[in-house]
């Protein structure tokens, strides 16, 4: 793995398109509230996902290069749900301010990924070439059907939409956390014989690690 960190900025100037993975969007490695338990910290977690949100909202409109799936935008639009009604039940019927503040905090978010994800529909970067191109995509998926089984359907079709802009000429890099994905899928293209696209995990709050 590359130890260099590179910012969203250094990775779109060296590739036609960069994909983002649902988890990419989400969050990132070094969040120290991502497993937190006790409210408080789930709050801050939150808080700290909004800011992603806002921050994600701003490179998209910034960068022509980065896209996503049509299943991956599916993802990004259900986000997070919460019980709200069932935590009142649980508290016995009291709703403490710290519960309003985390309600409000999962809301906010809620919102933003909306907004997120009709700026990537209104701006056309929404990729799903197994309706618009089923010919290219029954072609690159040919010989990668065990992968579908490994990965599932979202991640599948992310890495064939990779495989289908590179191999049109187009330098292509993908943006996730899934080490389960980029793993199969490297292991599927060495038996191939084939070049992998380029892959970056998010490392910190806004930059990524080459993987």
């Amino acid at each position: 793995m590359d130890k260099k960190i590179y910012s969203l900025d250094e990775i779109c100037q060296v590739n036609n398109y960069v994909l983002l993975d649902t988890c990419a969007f989400e969050n990132y490695f070094d969040n120290p509230f991502s497993e937190s338990k006790n409210l408080e910290g789930k709050t801050k977690n939150q808080i700290l996902l909004e800011d992603r949100s806002k921050w994600w909202i701003e490179q998209i409109k910034k960068h022509r290069e980065i896209h996503v799936t049509e299943n991956v935008l599916n993802e990004i639009r259900r986000g997070y749900t919460y019980n709200y009604k069932k935590a009142i039940k649980k508290n016995r019927g009291k709703l403490s301010g710290k519960l309003v503040k985390y309600q409000r905090e999962i809301q906010g978010n809620k919102r933003l990924r909306v907004k997120a994800v009709n700026l990537l529909k209104n701006e056309k970067k929404v990729l799903n070439f197994k309706e618009e191109s089923p010919f290219s995509y029954g072609i690159s998926s040919e010989g990668f059907e065990d992968l579908y089984e490994i990965i599932g359907e979202t991640d599948f079709d992310l890495l064939i939409s990779a495989r289908i802009l590179r191999d049109s000429d187009n330098l292509v890099a993908i943006l996730s956390k899934d080490l389960k994905m980029f793993d199969a899928y490297k292991r599927f293209l060495e038996k191939n014989k084939e070049e992998c696209f380029d892959s970056y995990l998010p490392r910190g709050k806004f930059s990524f690690q080459k993987y």
